[in-house]
C-alpha cells in the first residue's frame, strides 16, 4: 500500500485549512512554477474560468493552466493575498505535491 492517504487515493481535495495543498490540487503547478508565480499571472476569463499564465524560459512558450472547476474563487482569493506568493512554507514539500498534481490531472481530463 502506498504512503498516500485514503483521501488522496480517491482524488478528494485536501481539507480547507491546507491552503498550499488545495492550491496545488486546484492548479497542478510544479514546485518551480510556484516559485516564480506572481499575482498578475492569475486571471479570470470573460466566461468565468480562471487561468494561470506560466511563463516559459528560453524557447519554451508561455502556457495557460486552467484552474479546476469549483476552485476558481478560492484561487482568486489567494491571488489577492500578498502574503501567499513568496511564502513557500504554505506549500507541500516536493514529495507531497505529486499526489496533488496527479489528482489535478485526473480531475481535469
Amino acid at each position: 500500500m502506498s504512503k498516500t492517504s485514503y483521501a488522496q487515493e480517491r482524488d478528494e481535495p485536501p481539507p480547507s485549512h491546507m491552503i498550499g495543498q488545495r492550491f496545488v490540487y486546484a492548479t497542478g503547478l510544479r514546485y518551480t512554477e510556484l516559485q516564480y508565480l506572481r499575482m498578475n499571472d492569475i486571471h479570470q476569463e470573460p466566461d468565468g474560468h480562471v487561468q494561470i499564465d506560466i511563463a516559459g524560459s528560453g524557447e519554451i512558450p508561455t502556457r495557460q493552466v486552467p484552474v479546476l472547476a469549483g476552485f476558481e474563487q478560492e484561487v482568486l482569493a489567494l491571488a489577492e493575498n500578498p502574503h501567499v506568493f513568496g511564502n513557500f512554507q504554505i506549500f507541500p514539500t516536493h514529495w507531497g505535491m505529486q499526489s496533488q498534481r496527479r489528482a489535478y490531472a485526473r480531475r481535469l481530463y
